[in-house]
């Protein structure tokens, strides 16, 4: 990536002074014309915010596991499958190359049992997967951030929880409350998006919308990867970024 010469714009995320232009959301997310058969450019018209380092370049790693993730997800298109079979197959050889096949053993032995939620028929699948890890989330907040300052060539003040339409986890200690807060949360989002406009040139890749809350002083984000892995994104003024650093 070229470095930038210091501006008066200042990152995304933290307000720093933004040393470089950040992908919105990140570069990794859409396939690369090798890995298409339909000759489309799906990097075509992609947005890009300010950026400090810290929210851009050493997030790299972050950004291809939050990716590995949405392609992967049982709800993805064809292109989301598409990039399993290229670029996620890719990584993954090279990992067994480098490290033989103790990753993939230790990753296979920690999986544990999930519901998969179909964020448009809202069927729901039982699959076996590794559990997720705070950067999945981490990653999706700071797409949420950076799409917002795209939006509205804002910083959003307050903090952002990002809530995945399509994993539920049944073990999880607070599960009657946290399923009822989900539920009440996606039914919202349903109802308030059911008519906003998608945005996005590639929106078999990725579509966002925006709505202002029906909760103010807040905003609510739709995020749409590979046609079916959707999450919400709940922007407020009064609380913090979830898995914000310290």
């Amino acid at each position: 990536m070229v470095r930038a010469a210091a501006t008066p714009e200042t990152c995304y995320a933290c307000n720093s002074l933004g040393t470089s232009r950040e992908h919105a959301p990140p570069l990794c997310v859409f396939p690369e014309s090798a890995d298409v058969d339909d000759g489309d450019d799906y990097r075509k018209n992609l947005w890009r915010v300010w950026s400090c380092d810290e929210h851009n370049l050493e997030k790299s790693a972050d950004d291809e596991y939050m990716f590995h993730v949405l392609a992967s997800n049982i709800t993805s298109n064809a292109h989301g499958l598409g990039q399993v079979t290229t670029k996620v197959r890719r990584a993954v050889l090279r990992a067994l190359e480098r490290q033989g096949h103790a990753p993939i053993s230790a990753a296979m032995s920690a999986s544990q049992e999930v519901r998969v939620r179909d964020s448009a028929t809202g069927t729901i699948h039982e699959a076996a997967m590794a559990p997720l890890e705070p950067r999945f989330l981490r990653s999706l907040e700071l797409t949420a951030l950076a799409l917002h300052r795209h939006h509205y060539r804002l910083n959003w003040p307050g903090g952002v929880v990002v809530w995945p339409d399509f994993v539920d986890y049944p073990d999880a200690e607070n599960k009657p409350e946290l399923d009822r807060f989900r539920q009440a949360l996606y039914e919202q989002a349903t109802r308030e998006f059911a008519t906003a406009e998608r945005l996005g040139a590639n929106p078999n890749v990725f579509w966002y919308s925006v709505r202002e809350s029906l909760v103010p002083p807040g905003r609510l984000m739709r995020l749409a990867f590979y046609g079916g892995a959707t999450v919400t994104a709940y922007f407020d003024v009064k609380s913090p970024t979830r898995n914000s650093a310290a």
